[in-house]
């Protein structure tokens, strides 16, 4: 098998192309308007989320004050059907060992609770509505290592 000779072929002239166009500037908006769009008047889906994890911290709080009622509402119950004498019956024994389940339910609603309605400030706190974001305010938070432990700082311009 052999291989033809290569032969010698003119390169075709380069095709002149135009310059592209200057890009045009972005149209400004008013500083009264409202914009459209996902970021709102609002500041944004951060902000959302935060209200909405405020909700949820709200509801997970009323949802542990309910089940904290509950839990004093069969204490008492308890301690009236034990009288002090240490002589509870069987009822009592399984109303007491509700009463512990319903006093753990509590417990854990209100603590998700809160920590729901603090990450939701947070996060309201740290959005900002493109108006404030010209204005220079801000919100920031800054952990920190120290030798007794470690920090997380909260702080801000307004």
């Amino acid at each position: 098998m052999t291989i033809p000779p290569l032969a010698d072929v003119a390169a075709p002239e380069p095709a002149k192309v135009a310059p592209p166009a200057p890009p045009q500037p972005a149209p400004q908006a008013r500083p009264g308007a409202a914009s459209s769009g996902s970021s709102g008047a609002g500041g944004g889906a951060m902000r959302t989320l935060g209200f909405v994890a405020g909700g949820v911290g709200l509801a997970g709080i009323g949802v542990g004050a309910v089940f904290g009622v509950l839990t004093m509402q069969k204490a008492s119950d308890v301690e009236a059907g034990c009288s002090g004498n240490f002589r509870c019956s069987r009822a009592d024994v399984d109303l007491n060992e509700s009463a512990q389940t319903t006093a753990m339910v509590s417990n854990i609603a209100i603590g998700a609770g809160l920590a729901c309605v603090g990450a939701g400030v947070a996060m309201v706190l740290m959005s900002r509505s493109p108006e404030k974001a010209a204005a220079g305010e801000r919100v920031w938070v800054a952990p920190s290592v120290a030798s007794d432990g470690g920090r997380l700082m909260l702080g801000g311009q307004w």
